[in-house]
């Protein structure tokens, strides 16, 4: 008789979608490849979406919705991360346009 091997994840595909929203949302932090930046925060945003609607039918119900809000609030920190720094380029240009249009 084999020695029982401890399980170290239990789960199902459900389970699966919040732990690779995780994964994703680690990856949006340590990631500065230009290109990807807009892609990113959108693909663990969709897994935690995914992870809570479909929480009822995992195997580990409130570890899912704990990881899909975990991935939800990564990305979104990160969306509103971009939105911010778009806003400081608009209104960094903006401002060195009207120092540029004063006559001295």
């Amino acid at each position: 008789m084999e020695p029982k091997v401890p399980i170290t994840f239990e789960g199902n595909n459900y389970d699966l979608m919040a732990v690779a929203g995780v994964i994703l949302s680690a990856g949006i932090l340590l990631s500065c490849v230009p290109g990807l930046s807009c892609l990113w925060p959108f693909l663990p945003g969709i897994l935690g979406i995914i992870g809570l609607v479909t929480a009822d039918q995992a195997v580990d119900a409130n570890r899912t919705k704990k990881l899909s809000w975990v991935a939800l609030g990564v990305s979104g920190l990160y969306l509103l991360f971009i939105v911010a720094m778009i806003g400081l380029y608009i209104a960094f240009f903006g401002f060195a346009v009207a120092m540029s249009s004063q006559q001295p």
